[in-house]
């Protein structure tokens, strides 16, 4: 049998406990903020010497394609990979193919990524936070943008305006030539705009010319992360790092036993922070909750 689709059938479909757990690798840039609060639960679930190992990486070592190439050579052999944080997410899902992965607490991820069953996880937002802090803000329809992939996200963000009373309207993004009018149409209709973090949206110019346009309309992007936020979007969410790290370990000892996951992909806990942009807060003139779970970004 090819190894991508034995990779696939142990992910995707439903099955019983190997005689053997498969072993784990997880990698983790060295200075991610998730780092001890992932890795922690992990070695409580996985506690022989060999069940888990952990890879953790420096910036300047994906920067050298030398040594770039080195790390991505060995984490290709592994049985399950683990991606903890951003940078580890998108180190993997960007260039690593038939290993089965497992990423917790990554904003960016590509939707034909997120559609292909070697790939599980949890995102970093976490959506009903994020509503509810929407639901605080403004009144009125949300927009949605979202691409192929994303499909489980879109509806969850559908159900849950429903639920808090929200019309909802949305348009399906499949390549950048669509976003110009699909972005013009959403910004008309809505007075807030929700854009998942496939880079086609999240990055480059599709990002750019969101931003320009929400901007000069006032219509304030709910986002993936806080790079966007930083860049123009509105607010998104962090995750609460104790309840993600232990709803990741519960997830990965599924996998390594050949289990079956109830979401193959899904979003954060709740009880994080909300975090948004200090500067658009001003120019807008609004008054934002204080207390922990709300963070400013300057």
């Amino acid at each position: 049998m090819p190894r991508a689709l034995m990779t696939a059938l142990l992910l995707a479909a439903a099955g019983t406990s190997s005689a053997a757990e498969r072993k784990v690798t997880v990698l983790v840039e060295a200075r991610d903020a998730l780092k001890a609060s992932v890795l922690a639960p992990l070695r409580k679930a996985f506690p022989g010497a060999d069940a888990l190992r952990v890879r953790e990486f420096e910036s300047s070592e994906t920067a050298d394609p030398i040594r770039r190439g080195r790390l991505l050579s060995v984490l290709q052999n592994s049985e399950l990979l683990v991606a903890v944080g951003d940078p580890a997410t998108e180190l993997v899902l960007g260039e690593i193919e038939d290993v089965p992965i497992y990423f917790v607490g990554g904003s960016l991820v590509s939707g034909s990524r997120l559609a292909s069953p070697s790939v599980a996880g949890i995102l970093s937002y976490d959506v009903d936070g994020l509503l509810d802090a929407v639901g605080r803000l403004w009144s009125g329809r949300l927009g949605l943008a979202f691409t192929p992939g994303y499909e489980a996200v879109a509806a969850a963000v559908r159900s849950g305006a429903k639920a808090r009373g929200f019309a909802v309207v949305e348009r399906r993004i499949a390549s950048q030539k669509e976003i110009p009018s699909a972005v013009r149409e959403l910004l008309e209709r809505s007075q807030a705009l929700w854009v998942v973090g496939d880079p086609l949206l999240a990055r480059g110019a599709g990002f750019q010319f969101l931003v320009e346009r929400s901007l000069s309309r006032r219509v304030p992007i709910v986002a993936a992360g806080p790079w966007e936020v930083r860049r123009g979007a509105f607010v998104t969410s962090e995750p609460a790092a104790d309840a993600l790290g232990a709803e990741a370990a519960g997830a990965v000892k599924s996998l390594a036993a050949g289990r079956e996951l109830p979401a193959r992909v899904r979003t954060a806990p709740p009880g994080g922070t909300v975090v948004y942009n200090g500067a658009l807060a001003e120019k807008w003139g609004l008054r934002l909750p204080g207390g922990a779970a709300w963070r400013v970004l300057h």
